[in-house]
């Protein structure tokens, strides 16, 4: 079975410059959303690695498995805020998550 990741890395997005203003994360949003599109189906694993906070985009993405007859899973990964950070800033991610912008999104 294929397994394809779709996030921003991947897309060549800079979190930061998406996620500091709303307009620009609705753009971000929906780009992932259509990558996932050209991808899900029955004989795929797709996962989407990004934020889901969003109740109706969370929706839409239902959607789009449920009109390919495929499952969908959420998952949450609840972390304290404190060790997310430390990660994030440890981590060498390339692309990390702005900083500031941790207790905005917590």
């Amino acid at each position: 079975m294929e397994v394809h990741i779709v996030n921003e890395e991947l897309l060549g997005l800079n979190k930061a410059d998406y996620y500091r203003d709303p307009q620009q994360e609705k753009i971000l949003r929906a780009s992932l959303k259509s990558n996932v599109e050209k991808l899900i189906d029955q004989g795929r694993v797709v996962i989407l690695d990004s934020m889901n906070y969003i109740k109706g985009y969370r929706y839409e993405l239902y959607c789009l498995a449920r009109n390919v007859q495929t499952n969908i899973v959420c998952v949450f990964c609840e972390t304290d805020i404190e060790i997310a950070q430390k990660v994030c800033q440890e981590g060498g991610y390339e692309n990390p998550f702005p900083p500031e912008l941790f207790e905005d999104y917590a």
